[in-house]
């Protein structure tokens, strides 16, 4: 990308009229557009879910966390996870990533996106990608995770294990880790 000479700044003729606000603004709502497009399709999942048992199309608040590494201070994440009746899977995630003291650079990233599959009566697979961005909204590479999960009898609750893989932006390892573990409740309609 072609820098203004003499100027500093870090422009360029194709993105006059793009600023990073209106760039994120754009991922934002193309993220709350998948959701809704998720919620969308989820009406037809109690009828699935009545005849065929309990599964993972739902809203869900979940904790992912690492097992415990000492000297290492344990580390989890709360977030919120949609599973859509036809399986595409969508995880919120913080905007800036909660990396650890003396970790890489500061990060930023929006939801992360993928598929899920039933694997038996209470058990499923999944993968999903989040793209990670540095401090100027530039590609700076993705954030796997892939898994396992085990839904309870009742179908209101969860839990699972996953492997993650952090790549760069030329799709060098940077950073993994596996035994994750993933637990998770339904989110559920209450009355007035």
């Amino acid at each position: 990308m072609a820098r203004n000479e003499g100027t500093g700044a870090g422009t360029s003729k194709g993105r006059a009229g793009r600023s990073r606000r209106g760039m994120l603004r754009l991922a934002a709502l193309g993220g709350g557009l998948a959701a809704t497009g998720g919620a969308l399709a989820l009406p037809h999942a109690p009828e699935a879910s009545a005849l065929q048992g309990p599964t993972l199309a739902g809203a869900w608040q979940i904790t992912i966390s690492d097992p415990p590494m000492p000297p290492a201070a344990p580390w989890s994440l709360t977030a919120m996870m949609l599973a859509t009746s036809d399986g595409l899977l969508l995880i919120s995630q913080p905007p800036v990533d909660p990396d650890e003291p003396g970790g890489d650079n500061v990060e930023y990233s929006g939801e992360s996106f993928g598929v899920w599959q039933a694997t038996g009566a209470l058990t499923a697979a999944f993968t999903v990608v989040c793209v990670v961005y540095d401090a100027d909204a530039r590609f700076n590479g993705t954030e796997k995770l892939v898994g396992t999960l085990e839904l309870s009898a009742d179908g209101n609750s969860l839990s699972g294990t996953m492997r993650f893989l952090e790549t760069d932006a030329r799709g060098r390892e940077q950073d993994s880790s596996s035994g994750d573990v993933l637990q998770g409740t339904r989110v559920r309609l209450e009355a007035l």
